[in-house]
């Protein structure tokens, strides 16, 4: 199930009002879903970096209007799940950039210049696309990608962070949320455990789990529908002694959000063909 956006652009293209074609658009399975549950409101100019994709021609403010999220990596370059964006018109979709809320018309705002999804994009393997913007966002100090064909940020139990403003309400696989959702106005951030890839395919029997993929999740704490394309993060300290992000993950899918026994998957940067694909478009 699509856990990141709103369960991709066919619910988004409905919560938006995208125009999207079918044949186009990449559907993942009914049953993927993503929104950050167990978390709590982020403080203002945390994240500095988080972005908010955004249907350019749809009505309200942000709020309305947000369907994925995203990350800046570079001053020309927004990072976000291939299932967010596959099928769109770039000219249809808007950035909005550092902000914390979403209605509240802050952060940078950016059009889009041109999309580029993974060429072995099959929902969730390869769950990557690269946002061109037509004007650079300067001065925002971006996550750190790792090296590619590394793991050395995913190491089973260690902590991650994902950020996100999508549905807060618990969803069980089987019955997801009792039909109810809450979509928040403020970022929200939560801590997760990450998952071997081993457990991983154990809690997800129908999902192919292989080196594209990093698993994080536990009972209660998770992303869920509408934080697709934000990003699973870790933070690490530099010889220097600064503390960073470093950017692990895409939020892609899972079976419910938060659900017992059952972690979301992430888009894995360390994997060297993702890693290759965004160094060569950013």
């Amino acid at each position: 199930m699509f856990r990141k956006t709103l369960v991709c652009l066919s619910l988004a293209a409905a919560a938006a009002g995208f125009t999207v074609s079918p044949a186009s658009a990449a559907t993942p399975p009914e049953d993927v879903q993503p929104n950050i549950v167990g978390g709590g409101p982020a403080a203002e100019g945390a994240y500095p970096f988080m972005v908010s994709l955004q249907d350019k021609e749809g009505t309200g403010n942000g709020h309305d209007r947000h369907f994925c999220g995203a990350s800046l990596i570079s001053p020309w370059t927004v990072l976000t799940a291939a299932h967010c964006v596959r099928g769109a018109d770039a000219a249809a979709l808007q950035v909005v950039v550092g902000t914390t809320v979403l209605s509240s018309g802050a952060g940078e705002k950016r059009d889009i210049a041109e999309v580029a999804v993974h060429p072995k994009y099959d929902f969730p393997q390869y769950d990557v696309a690269v946002l061109q913007l037509k004007e650079p966002v300067r001065d925002v100090d971006a996550p750190l990608l790792p090296s590619r064909g590394t793991d050395a940020l995913e190491r089973p139990g260690a902590t991650a962070r994902v950020i996100g403003w999508g549905n807060t309400i618990e969803q069980s696989p089987d019955n997801p949320g009792n039909g109810n959702t809450s979509y928040p106005d403020r970022l929200q951030e939560v801590d997760v455990p990450l998952v071997s890839r081993t457990e991983c395919a154990a809690a997800n029997p129908d999902t192919t789990i292989d080196d594209t993929l990093v698993c994080a999740g536990v009972s209660h704490k998770d992303s869920c529908q509408g934080d697709s394309g934000g990003p699973l993060l870790r933070q690490a300290t530099l010889g220097d002694g600064r503390k960073v992000w470093f950017q692990i993950g895409i939020v892609s899918g899972g079976e419910g959000c938060a659900a017992t026994g059952a972690p979301g998957y992430y888009s894995r940067i360390g994997n060297a063909e993702i890693n290759d694909f965004i160094r060569e478009h950013a």
